[in-house]
C-alpha cells in the first residue's frame, strides 16, 4: 500500500505578487517583521516588490488626517444649504430644457412644414402630424385635422407628381386620410355633421380638379397611380355628397285647400238701384 503524502509533505503553492505584498504589510503592522526583513525575503526579491515596499514605508510616516469639529460643522451646513436649493435648481434646469426644446423643435417644425417627399426634413413633418393626431380625442377635431392633412398631401402631389418621382404611398396616404376624415365625421353629433360634410364635399371636389390637372402633364410612369387616386376621389365625393343630402332639412309642404273644396272668389260689390251709395265708395260706371 502506497502511503499518502501529508499536507506538510505537499509543496506549497507559489504566492502571487499582490499576495506577497499583502502578507508583508500584515507582518509589518503586526510587528512580526520589519521593513528590511520583508525586503530581504527571497520570494519578495524575486517578485520585485522592493520599490513598492519603499513607497508603503514612506506613506506610513504621514499622520492620518481627520476633519475637526469645526470642519464637520461647516460641511453639514453646506450640505443642508445645497439640499434646500436643489429643488429650485432642478425646476430651473427643467424649465430651461423645455424652453430650449420648444425653440429648437419649433424652428425645425416650421422648416419641416414646407418640406416635400424625398427631402431630409419630410420624415420629421410626418412624425409631428402623427403625434398631434394621437393627442386628439374629439371626433370633430380629428376629422378637421385629417381633412387638413389630406389638403397637405394634395399639395405635395401637385408639386411632386408632375415629375417621375411620384411615390405611390403619397397618393395612398391622400386616399387614407380622406377616408379617415369621413369615418370620423360619422361620429360627430347630428347638429355639427352637415358643416363637416360640406367641407368634405369641397375637399374631394378640389382633389379631382388638382389630380386631373396633374394627370395631364404627368409622365407615363406616374399616370396609373394618379388615375387610381382620381377615381377614388370621385367615389369619395359621391359618398360625401349623398351623406350631405340626407342631412339637409326638408322644406315644409305648402298647405292646400281641403279635398272637395274650391277657392271661392270674393263677391264683387255693386250698387243696387234705389239704395244710396255707401260713403267713400264710387259708383261703378
Amino acid at each position: 500500500m502506497v502511503p499518502t503524502p501529508t499536507e506538510q509533505d505537499q509543496p506549497k503553492k507559489a504566492q502571487t505578487a499582490p499576495e506577497l505584498l499583502a502578507r508583508c504589510l500584515d507582518e509589518i503592522r503586526s510587528g512580526e517583521a520589519s521593513w528590511a526583513e520583508c525586503q530581504a525575503q527571497p520570494e519578495v526579491k524575486a517578485a520585485g516588490l522592493g520599490p513598492l515596499l519603499d513607497i508603503a514605508a514612506q506613506m506610513e510616516r504621514f499622520p492620518s488626517l481627520a476633519p475637526g469639529p469645526a470642519c464637520l460643522a461647516h460641511i453639514r451646513e453646506r450640505l443642508a444649504e445645497r439640499k434646500r436649493r436643489r429643488p429650485v435648481l432642478r425646476w430651473a434646469w427643467a424649465l430651461l430644457a423645455v424652453l430650449v426644446a420648444l425653440l429648437t423643435l419649433g424652428g425645425t417644425a416650421w422648416a419641416a412644414s414646407e418640406s416635400l417627399p424625398g427631402q431630409p426634413l419630410y420624415p420629421f413633418k410626418r412624425w409631428g402630424e402623427r403625434v398631434r393626431l394621437s393627442w386628439m380625442r374629439d371626433a370633430e377635431a380629428r376629422s378637421t385635422f385629417l381633412m387638413e392633412l389630406a389638403e397637405r398631401r394634395l399639395d405635395e402631389a401637385r408639386r411632386v407628381c408632375s415629375t417621375p418621382q411620384c411615390p405611390d404611398w403619397l397618393l395612398a396616404d391622400l386616399e387614407q386620410q380622406t377616408e379617415a376624415a369621413a369615418a370620423e365625421i360619422e361620429r360627430v353629433s347630428e347638429s355639427r355633421r352637415p358643416l363637416l360634410l360640406a367641407r368634405l364635399v369641397e375637399l374631394t371636389g378640389r382633389q379631382q380638379a388638382v389630380l386631373e390637372e396633374v394627370l395631364e402633364r404627368a409622365p407615363e410612369a406616374a399616370r396609373a397611380g394618379l388615375q387610381r387616386a382620381l377615381e377614388r376621389s370621385r367615389q369619395g365625393h359621391e359618398r360625401a355628397f349623398k351623406a350631405l343630402e340626407k342631412h339637409r332639412p326638408t322644406p315644409p309642404a305648402r298647405e292646400g285647400n281641403p279635398p272637395g273644396l274650391e277657392r271661392q272668389e270674393a263677391p264683387t260689390p255693386h250698387h243696387s238701384p234705389g239704395k244710396p251709395e255707401s260713403p267713400g265708395r264710387k259708383a261703378s260706371p
